[in-house]
Protein backbone atom coordinates (compact mmCIF):
# COMPACT_ATOMS: atom_id res chain seq x y z
CA UNK A 1 0.00 0.00 0.00
CA UNK A 2 1.34 3.40 -0.58
CA UNK A 3 1.84 5.89 1.65
CA UNK A 4 -0.67 7.95 -0.21
CA UNK A 5 -3.30 6.17 0.47
CA UNK A 6 -1.73 4.76 4.34
CA UNK A 7 -2.69 8.16 5.79
CA UNK A 8 -6.64 7.89 4.73
CA UNK A 9 -6.82 4.59 5.81
CA UNK A 10 -5.70 4.90 9.81
CA UNK A 11 -7.63 7.91 10.16
CA UNK A 12 -10.70 6.14 8.39
CA UNK A 13 -10.13 3.26 11.25
CA UNK A 14 -9.53 6.27 13.62
CA UNK A 15 -12.72 7.63 13.26
CA UNK A 16 -14.96 4.46 13.21
CA UNK A 17 -12.78 3.18 16.38
CA UNK A 18 -13.99 6.65 18.30
CA UNK A 19 -17.22 7.18 16.73
CA UNK A 20 -18.23 3.71 18.20
CA UNK A 21 -16.93 3.60 21.39
CA UNK A 22 -19.80 2.38 23.28
CA UNK A 23 -20.68 4.42 27.08
CA UNK A 24 -20.48 2.74 29.99
CA UNK A 25 -22.49 2.86 33.39
CA UNK A 26 -20.75 3.07 36.88
CA UNK A 27 -21.67 1.80 39.89
CA UNK A 28 -21.51 4.27 42.85
CA UNK A 29 -21.84 3.07 47.03
CA UNK A 30 -24.50 5.31 48.69
CA UNK A 31 -24.45 3.29 51.88
CA UNK A 32 -24.49 -0.21 53.35
CA UNK A 33 -26.64 -3.06 54.72
CA UNK A 34 -25.55 -4.83 57.58
CA UNK A 35 -26.49 -7.59 60.17
CA UNK A 36 -25.00 -6.17 63.52
CA UNK A 37 -24.56 -7.76 66.85
CA UNK A 38 -26.64 -5.84 69.81
CA UNK A 39 -26.99 -6.52 73.49
CA UNK A 40 -30.53 -8.07 72.74
CA UNK A 41 -29.84 -9.70 69.50
CA UNK A 42 -29.42 -9.05 65.89
CA UNK A 43 -30.54 -6.87 63.92
CA UNK A 44 -30.81 -5.22 60.22
CA UNK A 45 -29.26 -2.34 59.69
CA UNK A 46 -28.95 0.58 56.70
CA UNK A 47 -26.10 3.07 56.83
CA UNK A 48 -26.30 5.87 54.51
CA UNK A 49 -23.63 7.31 53.12
CA UNK A 50 -25.20 10.35 51.37
CA UNK A 51 -25.44 12.34 54.60
CA UNK A 52 -23.19 15.22 55.35
CA UNK A 53 -19.80 13.65 55.59
CA UNK A 54 -20.73 9.81 54.74
CA UNK A 55 -17.80 9.61 52.41
CA UNK A 56 -20.09 8.46 49.36
CA UNK A 57 -19.32 10.39 46.72
CA UNK A 58 -23.18 11.12 45.85
CA UNK A 59 -23.48 14.16 47.55
CA UNK A 60 -27.26 14.32 47.37
CA UNK A 61 -29.14 13.00 49.90
CA UNK A 62 -31.02 9.69 49.34
CA UNK A 63 -33.68 8.82 51.39
CA UNK A 64 -34.17 4.74 52.18
CA UNK A 65 -37.26 4.75 53.68
CA UNK A 66 -39.16 3.97 51.17
CA UNK A 67 -37.61 0.89 50.43
CA UNK A 68 -38.63 -2.20 51.66
CA UNK A 69 -36.42 -4.75 53.56
CA UNK A 70 -37.81 -8.69 53.03
CA UNK A 71 -35.33 -11.20 55.01
CA UNK A 72 -36.05 -14.75 54.39
CA UNK A 73 -35.63 -16.43 57.28
CA UNK A 74 -34.23 -20.27 57.93
CA UNK A 75 -37.50 -21.72 59.08
CA UNK A 76 -38.33 -21.13 55.29
CA UNK A 77 -40.69 -18.60 55.43
CA UNK A 78 -39.86 -14.73 54.76
CA UNK A 79 -41.04 -11.80 56.16
CA UNK A 80 -40.94 -8.22 54.91
CA UNK A 81 -39.95 -5.65 57.94
CA UNK A 82 -39.79 -2.04 57.81
CA UNK A 83 -37.33 0.07 58.42
CA UNK A 84 -37.23 2.87 60.93
CA UNK A 85 -34.92 5.86 61.50
CA UNK A 86 -32.25 5.07 64.03
CA UNK A 87 -30.64 8.90 63.92
CA UNK A 88 -31.61 12.15 61.94
CA UNK A 89 -28.63 10.94 59.57
CA UNK A 90 -31.02 8.69 57.75
CA UNK A 91 -29.53 5.69 59.08
CA UNK A 92 -32.33 3.15 59.23
CA UNK A 93 -32.92 -0.17 61.30
CA UNK A 94 -35.38 -3.42 61.12
CA UNK A 95 -35.64 -2.26 64.91
CA UNK A 96 -36.84 -6.31 65.17
CA UNK A 97 -34.39 -8.32 67.44
CA UNK A 98 -33.38 -11.53 65.83
CA UNK A 99 -31.78 -14.98 67.50
CA UNK A 100 -28.99 -16.29 66.20
CA UNK A 101 -28.84 -18.51 63.09
CA UNK A 102 -32.78 -16.71 62.52
CA UNK A 103 -31.91 -14.74 59.20
CA UNK A 104 -30.61 -16.29 56.35
CA UNK A 105 -30.40 -13.23 54.12
CA UNK A 106 -31.87 -9.79 53.28
CA UNK A 107 -33.48 -7.96 50.15
CA UNK A 108 -33.30 -4.61 49.81
CA UNK A 109 -35.63 -3.37 47.09
CA UNK A 110 -37.41 0.64 46.74
CA UNK A 111 -37.00 3.28 43.88
CA UNK A 112 -34.47 5.85 44.33
CA UNK A 113 -35.04 9.40 44.54
CA UNK A 114 -34.26 12.10 43.43
CA UNK A 115 -32.53 10.52 40.09
CA UNK A 116 -30.16 13.47 39.36
CA UNK A 117 -27.83 13.51 41.94
CA UNK A 118 -24.81 15.90 42.57
CA UNK A 119 -21.36 14.00 42.47
CA UNK A 120 -18.48 14.91 45.16
CA UNK A 121 -16.48 17.19 42.28
CA UNK A 122 -19.52 19.30 41.98
CA UNK A 123 -20.28 17.44 38.64
CA UNK A 124 -24.00 15.97 38.07
CA UNK A 125 -25.50 12.57 37.30
CA UNK A 126 -28.38 10.89 36.41
CA UNK A 127 -28.95 7.45 38.14
CA UNK A 128 -31.22 4.56 37.65
CA UNK A 129 -34.10 4.86 39.92
CA UNK A 130 -34.54 0.97 40.30
CA UNK A 131 -32.07 -1.02 42.16
CA UNK A 132 -31.89 -4.38 44.39
CA UNK A 133 -29.37 -5.03 46.92
CA UNK A 134 -28.87 -8.61 48.79
CA UNK A 135 -27.63 -9.26 51.55
CA UNK A 136 -25.35 -12.50 51.83
CA UNK A 137 -27.72 -15.32 49.84
CA UNK A 138 -25.22 -18.03 51.25
CA UNK A 139 -26.89 -21.45 52.27
CA UNK A 140 -25.96 -20.41 55.97
CA UNK A 141 -27.40 -17.57 57.99
CA UNK A 142 -26.14 -14.65 58.18
CA UNK A 143 -23.70 -13.58 61.03
CA UNK A 144 -22.58 -10.79 62.83
CA UNK A 145 -20.56 -8.19 60.66
CA UNK A 146 -22.05 -9.54 57.40
CA UNK A 147 -22.75 -6.58 55.08
CA UNK A 148 -23.24 -5.84 51.82
CA UNK A 149 -22.67 -2.69 49.87
CA UNK A 150 -25.69 -0.49 48.58
CA UNK A 151 -24.84 1.19 44.90
CA UNK A 152 -26.42 2.68 42.59
CA UNK A 153 -26.02 2.68 38.84
CA UNK A 154 -25.42 5.68 36.81
CA UNK A 155 -26.90 6.05 33.16
CA UNK A 156 -24.35 6.16 30.76
CA UNK A 157 -22.99 9.18 29.53
CA UNK A 158 -23.37 9.99 25.53
CA UNK A 159 -19.91 9.89 24.19
CA UNK A 160 -17.94 11.39 22.33
CA UNK A 161 -18.87 14.92 24.24
CA UNK A 162 -20.14 17.34 22.15
CA UNK A 163 -17.20 19.24 20.41
CA UNK A 164 -14.84 16.06 20.54
CA UNK A 165 -15.55 15.37 17.05
CA UNK A 166 -14.72 18.60 15.37
CA UNK A 167 -11.54 18.34 17.77
CA UNK A 168 -10.55 15.23 16.20
CA UNK A 169 -11.11 16.15 12.95
CA UNK A 170 -9.34 19.46 13.06
CA UNK A 171 -6.37 17.55 14.26
CA UNK A 172 -6.42 14.94 11.76
CA UNK A 173 -6.55 17.58 8.92
CA UNK A 174 -3.78 19.13 10.48
CA UNK A 175 -1.68 16.18 10.18
CA UNK A 176 -2.96 15.09 6.90
CA UNK A 177 -1.44 18.73 5.92
CA UNK A 178 1.58 18.14 7.61
CA UNK A 179 2.37 14.54 6.40
CA UNK A 180 1.86 16.37 2.80
CA UNK A 181 4.05 19.23 3.60
CA UNK A 182 6.78 16.45 5.03
CA UNK A 183 6.23 14.36 1.90
CA UNK A 184 6.76 17.25 -0.55
CA UNK A 185 9.78 18.72 1.16
CA UNK A 186 11.08 15.01 0.77
CA UNK A 187 10.54 15.08 -2.84
CA UNK A 188 12.16 18.40 -3.10
CA UNK A 189 15.33 17.15 -1.16
CA UNK A 190 15.83 13.96 -3.04
CA UNK A 191 15.73 15.29 -6.48
CA UNK A 192 18.30 17.99 -5.44
CA UNK A 193 20.60 15.10 -4.01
Amino acid sequence: MSSRFRLPVIIGCLLWFLAGSAAKADDLPVGFLSFDHFKDGYAVDLTNLTQPGGGSSVVSFLDFRSFTLTLNLSNGSSSTTALSSLDPFGDLGTGAIFSVGQVNSATLTGTFFPTTVVLADGSTMTIDPNSVTLLNDFTGPLVAGDFTLINVSTQPRATPEPGTMPLLAAGLLLLVFHSRSLFRLGATFSRDS
